[in-house]
């Protein structure tokens, strides 16, 4: 299962998406959640797996070769900023439901992480 989430750049929690079945890459969760069709992803920081996206990412190493210093210090500078989501995201991964077992049926998963965003964003309204 994987779940995208994105934050403020304060490290509030601001959005999660519903679950997406089976071992698939950040881009193709970030499409299926349709969330980049509402809001300007010009806008958004995200990790290497959603470059092509139109968001602020990091500069990969070109294949045999090394990034220009300029682009190492772009990459330290976006990494500064995504420290806060990483934050944001191990504090999501220590949710007791999501670190512990889950012991229902599978196909019930969906539906009580669907249940538990829904009671956090109920409790910090």
């Amino acid at each position: 299962m994987n779940i995208q989430l994105a934050c403020t750049i304060y490290g509030q929690l601001a959005w999660i998406s519903d679950p997406v079945n089976g071992a698939r890459h950040d881009n193709y969760c970030l499409g299926e959640s349709g969330v980049l069709l509402t809001l300007n992803p010009e806008d958004w920081i995200g990790d290497k797996g959603y470059v092509g996206n139109d968001m602020i990412t990091p500069f990969k190493k070109p294949a045999g070769g090394e990034l220009l210093d300029w682009q190492k210090q772009f990459n330290a500078e976006v990494n500064k900023i995504r420290w806060v989501i990483e934050q944001v995201i191990s504090h999501f991964k220590n949710w007791r439901i999501m670190h512990t077992d889950y012991r229902r049926p599978l196909k019930t998963f969906a539906t009580t992480i669907s249940a538990v965003i829904g009671l956090h964003f109920y409790r910090s309204a």
